[in-house]
């Protein structure tokens, strides 16, 4: 790394760093100031009128100081209290509005379970036994698609977002290649963020010798996430990685890296994309790479984050895959990204393009994972 590059990078880390700090100050400070008024309910519930103000004051800094870390376990913990008290007084509120309407003195017994927090914390309890389950179980998720530009079947197996030895059991992993080896994929695509920023060098190494056992008809394609190359190249550590022992790895496991670069494997052709926030990499536009490309073959686009899927479309690619979102990871976090309009999870259209998004195979961050599943995804390209 030169010194411009150590420049650019130490200063959108400290830039990072600065808005993480924040962040976690902001979410801190509503987390904490909720708490202290809800501390109130409780303990009037429970006659606790003893120390009531030290208490109210110690359970609330413990919540700011739980958030500040704002990818901490504790801080995901925290929220999630405050989220489950929330649907708590909501179902409440519907509750006491239905007996307003039809006086059903059976439902009361809501009200007592609201104000003494037993209602709460089984949605809490629902929501991190559900993280708990998704952040360790994998699914297969399979698509179909029918195009007149393929006169025979193809299986294409994409993996997303493994962000190797993190906050998953690895072994998880070697299981599902043992099944996905099963499918005979004609085409292995690498969807980017296979390793993260805390993945050692072993473990970058262990994963592609595991993913190297995959076998595939064509050949296995790796295009960068936006984690899979960042501070550890700065790191003394002698388990850390550089970008050259990543891409020598890669290489030397017979996986070969696409960026802004096409690749023609019989009636497809693959184009696989610098990613966006990859300042590493120039990034050439949608029009520069389709542009010349035979749109008489089916055109995959891959992209680690689900950019520019209308100019695809509108040069000619038939389809685009991505990951990178998690598919919100947790709840409610799908809910808002749907409303923001970021493709999030599943299989979208844009004219004669289909985009497909992967939840990835775990998560970032927080060790739960309920939002949506953790995937590989396996789509069928047959003759219309």
């Amino acid at each position: 790394m030169d010194l411009i590059s150590l420049f650019s990078f130490a200063k959108a880390n400290i830039l990072a760093i600065g808005f993480m700090i924040g962040l976690g100050c902001l979410v801190g400070l509503i987390i904490g100031t909720y708490v202290f008024k809800k501390m109130e309910t409780f303990l009037s519930f429970y006659n606790v009128n003893n120390y009531k103000k030290p208490i109210k004051w110690i359970v609330a800094i413990v919540f700011f100081i739980s958030c500040l870390n704002i990818f901490s376990l504790s801080s995901i913990l925290a929220i999630y209290f405050v989220l489950s008290s929330v649907i708590s007084d909501i179902i409440n509120l519907i509750v006491e509005f239905i007996n307003k309407k039809v006086n059903l003195d059976a439902l009361n017994f809501i009200s007592k379970l609201n104000k003494s927090g037993i209602l709460a914390i089984f949605i809490f309890l629902i929501l991190i036994i559900s993280g708990l389950y998704g952040i360790n179980h994998i699914q297969e998720t399979d698509y179909e698609i029918a195009s007149d530009k393929v006169n025979e079947s193809y299986t294409v197996l994409f993996i997303s977002d493994t962000h190797y030895d993190t906050i998953q059991d690895t072994n998880l992993l070697k299981n599902a290649i043992l099944d996905m080896n099963k499918l005979k994929p004609d085409i292995v695509i690498l969807g980017g963020d296979m390793v993260d920023d805390s993945t050692s060098k072993s473990s970058m190494k262990e994963l592609f010798r595991e993913i190297s056992k995959i076998n595939s008809t064509y050949g296995t394609y790796y295009i960068y996430g936006n984690h899979d190359i960042s501070s550890r190249a700065l790191s003394s550590d002698n388990d850390s990685f550089t970008e050259k022992d990543l891409n020598d790895t890669i290489r030397s496991n017979n996986i070969t890296i696409l960026s802004d670069d096409k690749k023609e494997l019989n009636n497809i052709i693959l184009i696989g994309r610098n990613d966006k926030g990859f300042s590493n990499y120039p990034r050439l536009s949608s029009a520069q790479l389709l542009n010349g490309t035979n749109l008489s073959k089916f055109i995959i686009v891959a992209d680690h984050q689900p950019k520019e899927y209308e100019e695809n479309a509108k040069y000619g690619a038939d389809l685009q895959v991505s990951g990178h979102t998690h598919g919100g990871q947790i709840f409610p976090m799908n809910i808002i990204y749907d409303l923001v309009g970021i493709l999030n999870y599943g299989e979208y259209k844009f004219g004669n393009m289909t985009h497909i998004t992967s939840s990835g195979f775990t998560g970032w961050g927080w060790p739960l994972k309920n939002a949506n599943p953790c995937e590989y995804v396996v789509i069928h390209i047959n003759p219309s």
